[in-house]
């Protein structure tokens, strides 16, 4: 992503998780808490934890949150797009957390298919089969520059590609959805309403899944 993507998705985590729809989903959980970690990433070797594992309970702490999140510069973050690094480096993350949560659920944003390292599908099966569930977050209103089109002949790709390849390579587990930005000006509307999916947990999905606009569940 740019680094004005990248604002916009830092600032509609942010104001997600402000919302007192979102801060109800969670008190309404089983456990009436989350607890998020939040990490950049690119290639192979670029992962950044930018806020470290946090507890989110009630309205306070979602706020002291998204406080905390948009107060962060997004860094410079090259050397390619490696979807599979950054799912095992988003796994490690669940064994470093001093939280023991019920679900484990990684969310991938990005705007390009893989084209580094570890091949996005071996991986998530590999931790899907730990019971880990990958969602998607696809950013499809712009052109992808690397590996799109299948037979590589240039077309132009159309904007439901990346979708689909996000469904076929990227997401899995239990519930697994992928909420794909269509438009610049949906950044905030599809975060928001991916948390609640997630937040809720799978057993909602059949009843989210026939909104506008959006994509079908896994």
């Amino acid at each position: 992503m740019d680094l004005d993507e990248r604002k916009l998705q830092r600032d509609g985590f942010a104001a997600a998780f402000r919302e007192p729809e979102i801060i109800q989903a969670i008190q309404r959980g089983p456990n009436r808490r989350i607890a998020v970690v939040v990490m950049e990433w690119a290639g192979e070797s670029r992962q950044n934890v930018i806020l470290e594992w946090t507890e989110i309970a009630d309205a306070a702490s979602a706020t002291a949150f998204a406080d905390r999140l948009e107060r962060r510069i997004p860094g410079r973050m090259a050397l390619g797009t490696a979807i599979g690094a950054a799912m095992l480096r988003a796994a490690q993350l669940f064994g470093e957390s001093p939280f023991d949560g019920g679900r484990r659920v990684i969310n991938i944003a990005g705007d390009g298919v893989n084209n580094r390292g570890p091949a996005p599908a071996i991986v998530r099966d590999r931790l899907v089969a730990r019971g880990m569930t990958i969602n998607g977050l696809p950013i499809v209103y712009k052109s992808m520059l690397e590996g799109v089109v299948d037979g590589g002949d240039g077309r132009e790709p159309r904007p439901g590609q990346l979708a689909a390849y996000f469904d076929r390579e990227v997401v899995g587990g239990y519930g697994a959805f992928v909420e794909p930005v269509f438009h610049k000006q949906d950044f905030a509307r599809s975060i928001r309403h991916k948390l609640l999916r997630e937040i809720r947990g799978p057993d909602r999905l059949a009843a989210d899944s026939h909104r506008q606009g959006g994509w079908p569940a896994r």
